[in-house]
């Protein structure tokens, strides 16, 4: 996928990642939810205090420690960070790299239905 600049997204999976059968079975489980790119994916993961959640995904990487998430091709992830229960801030952005540790929900065929 190209990102904004027009280089491309590369992310280096080291070789005993590959054969690891924990990130294989999710990978496969998360294609098989997803059926294949057709459904939008969020994920909701913590930030130090604040929760924060990212709507409008297409694909879903797993890779050790980390999962990345991308929209459709030309379309933006909108991000939405809340503090104390309230809607502190938006974003958009192309992609998003979030550590394993922090994830909280993968979500499939999340819809936003709020303004």
């Amino acid at each position: 996928m190209p990102l904004p600049e027009g280089e491309p997204l590369v992310l280096p999976v080291p070789d005993d990642a590959k054969d690891d059968p924990v990130l294989q079975s999710l990978g496969s489980l998360i294609d098989r939810l997803t059926q294949g790119g057709s459904e939008s994916i969020a994920l909701e993961f913590e930030c130090g205090a604040c929760c924060k959640k990212v709507l409008n995904g297409r694909t879903l990487i797993v890779i050790p420690g980390f999962v990345v998430l991308l929209p459709a091709t030309g379309d933006f992830l909108l991000l939405k960070v809340f503090c104390d229960g309230c809607l502190v801030e938006k974003q958009r952005m192309r992609a998003i790299i979030v550590n394993r540790d922090n994830l909280k929900a993968i979500e499939i065929g999340a819809v936003q239905v709020d303004p």
